[in-house]
């Protein structure tokens, strides 16, 4: 593993790499700072089973961070909608349990997240997640479902209240990051750092944004530009190519071309 986990001060820049077997860990482990576990990863991911936070935690050593996400009927049918990001309230129980035992499995963090009906991010239910990773002993990281708020200052003010550590997003409004320039990309992402840097209280721990979406080498320079931070699959047809991890650790490093 390239780095240790955050110290105090932070790593000024890292790369977390979601993957869905031990297979596809142990091909990513020399290249990551952080592996993020899920299962049906090609479905934008759902809880992984605690099997493979064992397996991964004892075959690579890594950091892990296990992606908390229900398989709801909605999640199911659109994994992109915000309607698939809804937690209903036997669901949320089912997310907190999981919490707990993502953690007794060897997780080291748990990237979360939860939309009202309204699209927004549902205050009751982060609370009650952010709560159970505190108590588990788990940083709390927010995944994609960021982008598909409509008010993002307040979300992020609200995130950095509960204490959340990183946030994932693709630096779009909406879920397809393809659809949107680079430029554009690179600008909202830059807007969420000062609305970050601008709504933080004296003492408060810096919340990292990790750019994700679509992310190799030809734009991860342009990305580490604004964040510092990517989430990459480094997927080729849908297999892991480790050749374009190599590619991305070269660019973190500032080794790679660009």
């Amino acid at each position: 593993m390239p780095s240790p986990d955050r110290s105090p001060a932070g790593l000024a820049r890292s790369l977390e790499v979601p993957v869905d077997s031990i297979d596809d860990a142990l091909a990513a482990a020399p290249f990551a700072d952080r592996l993020e576990l899920c299962s049906d990863l090609p479905a934008e991911g759902f809880t992984p089973s605690l099997q493979l936070v064992r397996s991964v935690r004892r075959e690579t050593g890594c950091l892990v961070v296990a992606l908390l996400r229900p398989r709801t009927v909605a999640a199911a049918s659109d994994p992109r909608s915000a309607a698939s990001f809804h937690l209903d309230d036997a669901h949320l129980r089912e997310a907190v349990v999981a919490i707990a035992r993502l953690a007794e499995a060897g997780a080291h963090g748990v990237a979360l997240g939860a939309l009202d009906a309204a699209g927004q991010l549902d205050a009751g239910a982060m609370e009650a997640l952010v709560a159970a990773a505190g108590r588990a002993g788990l940083e709390a990281c927010v995944h994609r479902c960021i982008d598909l708020v409509p008010d993002r200052a307040a979300a992020f003010a609200r995130l950095e209240r509960l204490g959340v550590r990183r946030v994932l997003t693709a630096g779009v409004r909406g879920y397809d990051a393809a659809a949107t320039a680079l430029t554009a990309r690179v600008a909202c992402l830059r807007l969420d750092r000062a609305l970050l840097e601008a709504g933080r209280s004296d003492g408060a721990w810096p919340i990292d944004l990790v750019a994700c979406g679509g992310v190799d080498a030809g734009i991860a320079p342009s990305l580490l530009g604004a964040t510092g931070h990517l989430h990459a699959s480094g997927r080729v047809d849908g297999r892991l190519d480790p050749a374009r991890l190599a590619a991305l650790r070269a660019a973190i490093s500032g080794t790679g071309a660009g």
